[in-house]
């Protein structure tokens, strides 16, 4: 798993991306399976004595072939496209 905001964030919404650490997936050479969570920011909170909800979208899968094709900018606009539309909709 590879989180390209760097970090984690502690709100709802999406943090800038480091498209640099993209690199990984094209230099393997593998797809990227794109997903948002949803409900993390509640763990904090809630822990350790309440549960927290948390969901898993799968909202893109990038084959390998694009991947190496793109630029890591290019890359990071597609990846984050797909995580907003998610995140819009949900």
């Amino acid at each position: 798993a590879v989180y390209p905001e760097g970090t984690r964030n502690y709100g709802e919404g999406l943090l800038p991306f480091h498209n640099a650490v993209l690199k990984i997936a094209q230099k393997a050479e593998v797809p990227v399976v794109v997903l948002t969570a949803k409900g993390t920011y509640e763990i904090q909170k809630n822990f350790p004595l309440h549960k927290s909800v948390v969901k898993l979208d799968v909202t893109d899968v990038i084959p390998a072939g694009e991947v190496k094709s793109l630029s890591t900018a290019q890359l990071g606009e597609k990846i984050q496209a797909s995580m907003l539309k998610n995140l819009r909709e949900n």
